[in-house]
Formats: C-alpha cells, structure tokens, sequence
C-alpha cells in the first residue's frame, strides 16, 4: 500500500505561485470544487515530508500519510488565502496535530506503557532517564506516544549486550541481579552496560528530535 501511495505521489506535480493563487481565488470566489482537489492533491508531497520527518516505523507510516491528509484537508478549507500567510506554514500545524493525536490515541489504547516501565535501582521511568536533560520540552502525552517508537528503534540499534540488559529491565522487569548473572557478568559490569545504553539512546533520540521539530 505504502509503494502505490509513493508511485501516484511521484505524479504529482508542483505547482507555481500563480497555479496556486488562481486555485485559491476559483476555490475560495467560485467555490470550484475541482479548485479544492486540485489544492489538496498538490501538498500531499508535504504530507509525506511532514510524516517522514516523525522517523517512525514503516508500519505506522500510512495512518500517519491519512490523518496527515485529514489535516491538510482541514487546512484547505478553512485557509484565509488573502492574508498573505503562506498555505504551507499553515498547513504543516494541522496536518502534525492530526499525526500527533493519532499517537495520542495509539498511547491510550496501547498494551506497554513506557511510563509504567520503572528501573529498579533508581526508581527512574525509562523515558524519563531518556529524556531528562534540563533543555527537553517533551512533555506532551502525543510527544511521548512518538518517542516509545523512537526509543523502540534506538534499542534495535544497540549492541547486542547492551540491548539485552535494557530490554530485560526495562521490558521483562527482571532484576539486575538476575540479568547480570543470565549475561555471565558481574553486578558493575551490568550498570556500566545498562548506563552505555541510555547514554547511546539519549543521543540517538537527540538526533531523532532535532528532525522532527525541524
């Protein structure tokens, strides 16, 4: 579905300024419905641009692209053209609020709750120890939807050690001791692999968050 989504976007074409302004003044003074197609089916690239921004996995991808478009068609309607606003800067709030309310939705409905998930030795929820720099404003509930599947990514990405302590932690909700042993290492070793992999995360979801906010 994704791949024919991709082979009819590559078919479309980009519009020029005055294409659009006259889309605009036929949609807006003759209500011309063609207009307001021709409108939506010309951004639906900055859909894709938007969505691919968030980095999320290729399974979420095409339930973001629909309420995405849900968002641009939002935006199409109840666009001022006349107030010198540009269409795209606009647009790109509806269309990331509807994707974020999706995560919202996907949050609440979810069987594994990061938030839930506590490290034992400092009581710390593993988003929490991931995002907890004095310069981080995650804290909207849709924000951290989108980062428990940036954080599920960044775990594929470690190595195989580190990612073993944090999964049977953090996910199983094994004890450090009982993990230290099934690895064959001491009880230090353990924290020093277990404080390795949140540092690693960290920075991979620093990266991850500098895209989406651009």
């Amino acid at each position: 579905m994704l791949k024919e989504y991709l082979r009819e976007l590559e078919k479309v074409q980009p519009l020029s300024e005055a294409q659009e302004a006259e889309l605009w003044r036929k949609y807006r003074g003759e209500e011309d419905i063609k207009s307001r197609e021709r409108l939506i089916e010309s951004y639906q690239p900055f859909v894709f641009k938007i969505v691919k921004g968030f980095g999320a996995a290729d399974d979420l991808i095409m339930d973001m692209i629909q309420e995405g478009t849900l968002g641009l068609i939002e935006a199409v309607e109840r666009f001022d053209h006349n107030r010198g606003v540009k269409f795209s800067t606009y647009a790109q709030h509806r269309i990331r609020g509807r994707i974020l309310n999706l995560f919202q939705k996907q949050l609440k409905n979810s069987t594994i709750s990061l938030d839930s998930l506590y490290d034992g030795k400092d009581g710390f929820p593993l988003i929490e120890r991931l995002t907890n720099n004095k310069n981080d404003d995650i804290s909207e509930v849709a924000e951290r939807s989108y980062l428990r599947q940036s954080i599920c990514n960044a775990m594929e990405r470690l190595p195989e050690k580190e990612r073993r302590v944090v999964r049977a932690v953090y996910f199983d909700d094994k004890e450090p001791g009982s993990v230290a042993k099934t690895l064959n290492i001491s009880i230090s070793y353990f924290y020093k692999l277990q404080k390795r992999a949140i540092r690693r995360m960290r920075g991979m979801l620093t990266r991850v968050k500098s895209l989406h906010q651009s």
